[in-house]
């Protein structure tokens, strides 16, 4: 026989914390002082301790704000093999949780006193949260109010007030980010968008190494990496996505990408270069390769020079929401050379990048007329954050 306040399901914890706090009010309050006889020392010490609590509650609060803006925005999170997100959560609230638990231990009564007025079943194990006098479905209201309780009573209690209200503003936050999370693992679509954002900035990224790696490398066995060993049991990548959205490390979810990609790669059609740049959608790599064999048709009539324009090869690369210009430059320029009836010279990465200066500014007019000359004259799919839609 016992209470017990520790917490073996995270997410029921979160709750179990939440419902406790609610129930928390000034005549539970003062029905708990009634039988724990907390002398004035006691009760003042117990306010400074709260407030401690309180200010370390702040801080965690603002580092869970951080967390949560942007924790449902990324198909992977960060690679300490949790996956349990109300444990993270949990995690990031450590000293707040742990300080709520040992109030409420300070205020739940003795097992060795039975004129407690709350029956205790001798074969169950209670938390804190159940067995605490703030907790109690059914309980005497104190005769006076709490103003007519000395400043050592009003005192805590007010600390008290406090920390719980912003341990609830901490766990409502908890809340809505599991909330989020399960309506995006719900939405297939939203969640392959997720993996295809994370892997093409990984792939480029990365690009200079991808090239090294053989494609028979151990590293991609599904026996020494779960989201590989996951992944083929699924006939897409969108059918895949929602289970693993959130469920494995960033690490193993990457040489999952380059897994597909060498393989790609491997059956000819495109080459590593093209799916790293524009990812796996086949439709946009030759919508790629058909403008750039005629880039001289996008350029101004008036044009003489001998060499291609950098301004409208940086144009060109914003558009398709692509910001490294090595890669995109070396593959441009090497497509550009594939084609027999091209007019110029191909530019180098550095006068590109010098030519990015000229559009930075939103007002460029040249870029909105370079757009809509480009989606005229070729049929295109809209770019968008580096995604085709």
């Amino acid at each position: 026989m016992g209470y017990s306040p520790r917490i073996y399901d995270p997410e029921t914890g979160l709750k179990s914390i939440s419902d406790a706090i609610n129930k928390f009010d000034c005549d539970h309050f003062l029905y708990a002082l009634k039988y724990k006889n907390f002398d004035e020392k006691k009760l003042e010490a117990m306010s400074m301790e709260v407030a401690d609590y309180r200010s370390k509650l702040e801080r965690e609060h603002v580092k869970l704000v951080e967390f949560a803006e942007n924790f449902n925005e990324k198909f992977v999170t960060d690679n300490n093999q949790c996956f349990d997100t109300a444990l993270r959560l949990i995690r990031k609230l450590r000293s707040g949780i742990s300080e709520v638990k040992r109030i409420y231990m300070d205020f739940c009564p003795r097992f060795n006193q039975r004129h407690y007025p709350f029956k205790i079943e001798s074969n169950k194990t209670y938390s804190a949260f159940e067995y605490s006098f703030f907790s109690q479905k059914e309980f005497q209201l104190t005769l006076f109010e709490l103003k007519d309780y000395p400043p050592c009573v009003q005192g805590l209690y007010n600390e008290l007030s406090k920390f719980f209200f912003n341990l609830n503003l901490s766990l409502s936050l908890c809340f809505k980010v599991l909330k989020d999370e399960e309506r995006i693992r719900k939405d297939k679509n939203y969640c392959n968008y997720l993996f295809e954002d994370f892997k093409n900035k990984m792939l480029q990224e990365f690009y200079g190494i991808i090239s090294l790696i053989s494609v028979n490398h151990e590293d991609f066995s599904p026996k020494n990496n779960p989201a590989i060993a996951s992944r083929v049991k699924y006939s897409s990548t969108k059918a895949w996505a929602p289970y693993g959205f959130h469920n494995f490390t960033v690490t193993d979810v990457q040489k999952l990408i380059i897994k597909e990609l060498l393989e790609e790669e491997c059956e000819g059609k495109f080459t590593k270069e093209e799916i790293i740049l524009f990812g796996n959608d086949h439709e946009r790599i030759l919508s790629m390769r058909n403008i750039i064999h005629h880039f001289d048709e996008l350029l101004p009539d008036d044009y003489h020079r001998k060499n291609l324009p950098g301004v409208y090869i940086a144009m060109f690369m914003k558009w398709c929401g692509i910001y490294k210009e090595t890669p995109f430059v070396n593959y441009f320029n090497e497509t550009y050379n594939s084609f027999p009836n091209r007019k110029y010279k191909v530019i180098t990465v550095s006068a590109v990048n010098a030519a990015k200066a000229k559009f930075t500014r939103n007002d460029y007019e040249g870029y909105n007329t370079f757009v809509e000359k480009l989606e005229s004259m070729h049929f295109v799919p809209t770019v968008t954050n580096n995604m085709v839609v």
